[in-house]
């Protein structure tokens, strides 16, 4: 059986065997077959060194007989009287007979009681009296006395011989022992029978168990190890079944049944999942390619790189998921002026992206008609709660107006607080309490606050995704750290200014996930009108006034105000304004020297010839 096991084990391929019924069931059969030997010795090798033991003292009770009927008459209490026997006239009564001088014994002794050895035969032999001897003698010398026992047999099996120790007196003082070792080649016989019927009845043993181990194999082993191996090829997707056991009614083949019916009713089920994923997919590709299609239609309604350069904007956005509800456009106004807007949809995905293509649709052409910001924005929700009234959903917004003098007009509508910065690092909070937009055309709370952009001012704007930005312990982007920066970056350009908020804004967030659309926005001010601003009448000579006072009264304002990049480009558009080429290339290449390049330098850099 061990062999079967074994094989079976080696077969599995499994490394761990601690909880494997084939070690077991080896290690139960190993204990068993150790058990049968020890029983197989303890009552039949027992038993049968019994029986040989007592063969042997059979043996020598036969040998001590003759022994003690020739031997005895020499120490018949009268004969001792007369004569005290001793070796010599014990040898001739132990030959075989008169004409044959062979011995009954090989070898004998004569040893007293209180072990003296009074001789030995044949005389060249060395007797060793040992204590073993010594104890022998007492216990035949006491069996005699006790149960009158003639003589004491000790068999020794290892040398296929036996002792005989035979008292000869009995006068209760100093009795006589005879002491001799007599070999009986039956024991070895005997032996040998014995080994060759323990062999025998181990191989039947063996035999016996590696038939039954088989028919356990055949009957509990396989069964199980061909569902363990069908198991695994079902955990590999292949929905195998196992052989049923032939002439086999019992809980295995219950067992085997069970499994056939279960790999059968997951392949029909997964056959059911695959086409249930095949149409998910399906679904899933025809979504993709709607979502495609809003994310596209969704980017062409929101500004491109060539149209931000109008306005030297600087842009980050980035949606939540492949389309966004944020919102971001400027549009250039008849009067000059420059309507920009930010907004962002309540929710996320496609029904966001659907509101920020309303307020596309709805922004770009009202704008047109209203020159009030609170009147446009009134207008644009009337518009769109006819479309979301009941729903839900809104959008919360920020519209500016403005003119080229730096004269603006703005409404929030419930929209994260844009920041106005300055030159000098000032920030301003561009707040409001209008109405959100879409909950109710009813609505009319929607007002215009008016304010002043100075040169060197921007404008960021941005969405909640950039307010409610949180980290890894849930904490919110402090508003002061954000401020802080700007008053540090007040005198860059607005991509520089963009770029240190978002890097301040991902280093916040680190590895925490977005939960919000990202879109942040600066504006220059000064980039705004780099072309109107200057043909103002403000830049003009004024009747009977030189091109050199004009110059001077700029250079004295620009001065006044503070001396930054921004303020030499419009002195240098100023100058280009006056025909004066010269002195404008004179201005750029002073502030290139003294400040770092701008946007609105590197572009006049290219207007005066300075680059190509």
């Amino acid at each position: 059986m061990c062999s079967y096991i074994s094989k079976l084990s080696a077969s599995t391929g499994k490394k761990n065997t601690k909880t494997s019924i084939v070690t077991q069931l080896s290690l139960l059969f190993l204990t068993l077959a150790v058990v049968n030997l020890i029983v197989t010795w303890v009552f039949s090798g027992a038993n049968q060194m019994r029986l040989i033991s007592e063969k042997a003292n059979l043996s020598g009770s036969t040998v001590a007989f003759e022994i003690i009927r020739r031997v005895s008459p020499l120490f018949a209490p009268g004969q001792l009287k007369r004569q005290k026997p001793d070796i010599a006239h014990i040898v001739p009564r132990l030959q075989v007979s008169a004409a044959d001088a062979r011995m009954l014994v090989p070898a004998f002794a004569l040893v007293s009681n209180e072990f003296e050895v009074l001789g030995n035969y044949p005389e060249n032999a060395q007797f060793q009296l040992t204590a073993e001897i010594s104890q022998n003698i007492l216990k035949a010398v006491q069996l005699r006395d006790l149960s009158g026992q003639a003589y004491f047999v000790r068999p020794d099996l290892k040398d296929y011989s036996i002792e005989l120790y035979i008292p000869l007196t009995n006068t209760g003082a100093r009795d006589l022992v005879f002491i001799s070792r007599v070999r009986v080649d039956s024991i070895a016989d005997d032996l040998k029978s014995l080994v060759r019927l323990v062999v025998a009845t181990i191989i039947l043993m063996l035999v016996i168990q590696v038939a039954i181990g088989f028919l356990i194999y055949r009957i509990l082993i396989k069964p199980i190890r061909d569902v363990s191996a069908a198991a695994v090829a079902l955990g590999g997707g292949e929905f195998a079944t196992v052989a049923l056991p032939k002439r086999q009614r019992d809980e295995i083949l219950l067992l085997v049944e069970s499994f056939n019916e279960m790999s059968q009713e997951l392949k029909q089920k997964d056959a059911t999942i695959r086409n249930q994923i095949d149409e998910l997919q399906e679904k899933n590709d025809v979504l993709d390619f709607e979502l495609e299609i809003a994310e596209r239609i969704q980017q062409s309604i929101m500004p491109d790189a060539d149209r931000l350069n109008e306005i030297n904007a600087s842009l980050e956005y980035v949606p939540l998921n492949r389309v966004s509800g944020d919102y971001y456009d400027f549009v250039r106004l008849a009067n000059g002026s420059v309507a920009l807007i930010i907004a962002d949809a309540s929710g996320h995905g496609v029904p966001a992206a659907f509101l920020t293509i309303l307020m596309k649709v709805f922004f770009s052409d009202l704008v047109h008609q209203h020159h009030d910001a609170g009147q446009l924005i009134r207008e644009i929700n009337r518009q769109i709660s006819r479309y979301l009234e009941s729903t839900g959903f809104y959008l919360t917004a920020f519209v500016v107006l403005v003119e080229p003098s730096g004269r603006a007009q703005y409404c929030n509508c419930g929209h994260p607080s844009p920041l106005k910065l300055s030159a000098t690092g000032d920030i301003a909070e561009l707040g409001g309490e209008s109405d959100v937009i879409g909950l109710t055309a009813e609505s009319d709370n929607y007002s215009a606050t008016e304010i002043q952009f100075n040169p060197g001012d921007k404008l960021i704007l941005f969405t909640d995704g950039l307010t409610e930005l949180r980290n890894a312990e849930g904490e919110f982007l402090p508003a002061a750290e954000m401020h802080d920066l700007l008053r540090q970056k007040s005198m860059l350009s607005a991509l520089e200014i963009r770029t240190a908020i978002t890097q301040l804004a991902r280093g916040f967030q680190q590895n925490a996930k977005a939960s919000d659309d990202f879109t942040l926005a600066v504006v220059s001010i000064d980039d705004l009108f780099l072309h109107e601003r200057h043909a103002t009448p403000e830049a003009l000579p004024a009747q009977g006034e030189s091109r050199e006072a004009v110059v001077a009264r700029l250079l004295r304002q620009i001065i006044d105000i503070n001396d930054a990049p921004s303020y030499h480009a419009l002195l240098a558009n100023v100058y280009l304004r006056l025909g004066e080429a010269d002195l404008a290339r004179s201005t750029v290449q002073n502030a290139l020297s003294r400040f770092a390049t701008s946007e609105a330098l590197a572009r006049l850099s290219r207007k005066v010839g300075l680059v190509k």
